[in-house]
């Protein structure tokens, strides 16, 4: 569980739909997810660590963003490695993929798939992972500490837990 004092005195930062954090400098990175997927991924050794928000597992029609998991999350992975990080040494953590029973669409679980698959690939231990369901979240991570929180959203309002 975070501790609330050293949550104030950490650079914060709230990753958008299609963005990619990574920094080897103690930051709070929160984002609110649905359907989308985050992973969060750090190197205690180095120590740096970073967090995407993507949207849709892969491109249909040549886009080239971090919107998608199949560029982001190879992204992330460069960014870190860029940074000494090392893949056998990284730790994740898994975060959406809520399914909209309204849209009918299997996008949410495509998301958490795509994240699953690509960091088993890759030898990269998942530690947690909070995914699926019909509520979205809102999910702090510590990169200093590798600590996540996660709470959910309930008609409006978030509700939750550490992790």
């Amino acid at each position: 569980m975070m501790r609330e004092d050293a949550l104030e005195e950490m650079r914060t930062h709230f990753l958008q739909p299609g963005c990619i954090l990574v920094s080897d400098e103690p930051h709070l990175i929160s984002t609110v997810l649905g359907s989308c997927v985050s992973v969060c991924l750090r190197d205690e050794a180095v120590p740096v660590a970073g967090m995407n928000h993507y949207v849709f597992p892969r491109p249909w029609s040549g886009q080239r963003t971090a919107q998608f998991g199949s560029l982001s999350l190879p992204m992330m992975l460069r960014l870190l490695q860029e940074r000494g990080a090392r893949l056998e040494r990284l730790e994740a953590h898994v975060f959406g993929g809520a399914e909209n029973p309204q849209l009918g669409s299997p996008i949410g679980g495509n998301n958490v798939r795509f994240a699953l698959d690509l960091l088993a690939s890759k030898h990269i231990s998942v530690l947690s992972r909070d995914v699926g369901g019909r509520r979205g979240r809102h999910v702090i991570f510590n990169t200093a500490t590798g600590e996540t929180r996660v709470r959910f959203i309930e008609d409006g309002e978030v509700r939750g837990h550490g992790k």
